[in-house]
């Protein structure tokens, strides 16, 4: 894939990108891709200066990972969406840890029998 030109990157345009893709130029260039937004942001800009190269095998595992978690998400040539996605229907932490604790009470009496 061919490498877009990266030169006229500022500061103010990385502030732009999303966490998620800042993270992924970093992981294709084998750097860490660990921090606050503003560290990424920073990261990415050292690596854009140092002209850090993409790793291909880097890369290629993870459009091969990416594909694998697509390929999850596909049962009978139906494709469900990506639960990571969803902003609304999540319990709230305190509910799960509740049902969390009852399923297992409930699973471990029905071992025990």
């Amino acid at each position: 894939m061919a490498e877009p030109n990266l030169s006229e990157v500022s500061l103010d345009k990385l502030r732009l990108w999303s966490s998620e893709s800042l993270k992924h130029f970093l992981s294709i260039r084998k750097k860490n891709a660990t921090g606050n937004f503003n560290e990424l942001v920073a990261t990415v800009y050292a690596a854009i200066e140092s002209n850090v190269p993409v790793d291909q095998d880097a890369e290629q595992a993870e459009r091969r990972l990416l594909h694998e978690y697509k390929s999850k998400l596909s049962v009978d040539n139906q494709v469900y969406p990506d639960p990571y996605t969803f902003e609304e229907g999540w319990l709230p932490e305190e509910t799960v840890t509740l049902l969390s604790r009852k399923t297992a009470a409930f699973l471990i009496s029905i071992l025990l029998q």
